[in-house]
């Protein structure tokens, strides 16, 4: 996983990114000086969450990929099984 964030790290559009276990701990990331790896951390933590709660109570299955539109950018949250791919975008 690491070399994925490797190559993310050399696109000029990514500000950062990160691989975060199912419990919400950082298992490797690559983020700029001015992102703070545990709020990263815990927003994307919360919105898996948050989601896939919200998802099983509707009845439908759990989700492939978050996006979340800032007004300065995006955080995408992409399930990878027993880890989370966080991006944070310009």
């Amino acid at each position: 996983m690491e070399n994925i964030l490797d190559r993310l790290e050399k696109e000029a559009w990514v500000l950062g990114s990160m691989i975060v276990s199912d419990e919400g701990m950082v298992v490797v990331e690559r983020l700029t000086g001015r992102l703070d790896r545990d709020a990263v951390a815990a927003l994307a933590s919360d919105l898996v969450s948050e989601v896939t709660m919200g998802l099983r109570e509707s009845g439908l299955e759990n989700f492939k990929r978050i996006v979340l539109s800032a007004t300065t950018g995006e955080l995408v949250v992409v399930d990878c099984g027993r880890v989370y791919l966080v991006v944070i975008a310009s």
